[in-house]
């Protein structure tokens, strides 16, 4: 976080979601997107909106989630190659077994 943000969410700290100057950008859930997004369209099913946001947001945290594990197998690999072959797919198991356990509130982040 950069000077720029670190003082924006001090100068916001307290402050309803909903009342921030960056609203729904502050924001993971997809009621408050689906709400902003409707009052700039006027019209437009807010469930369908809700559905839409929703998608959105978990693929891109799905996504960013995904990078980071590719990542960290891919530089562990690079350092030590036989890894690569050998302890890999343990590897990437073993991290789906933890993020499903995590969701099932097995595990802390």
């Amino acid at each position: 976080m950069n000077g720029d943000q670190l003082q924006h969410e001090i100068d916001n700290a307290g402050v309803p979601l909903d009342q921030r100057s960056d609203y729904p950008y502050c924001s993971f859930d997809a009621e408050d997107w689906a709400k902003a997004f409707v009052l700039q369209n006027p019209g437009f099913d807010i469930d369908l909106a809700r559905a839409w946001f929703a998608a959105a947001l978990m693929r891109g945290y799905d996504q960013r989630s995904g990078t980071i594990v590719h990542e960290f197998l891919a530089w562990l690999s690079g350092d030590i190659p036989e890894l690569h072959i050998i302890e890999a797919p343990k590897l990437l198991e073993s991290w789906v077994r933890f993020k499903a356990k995590r969701a099932e509130g097995g595990a802390q982040s």
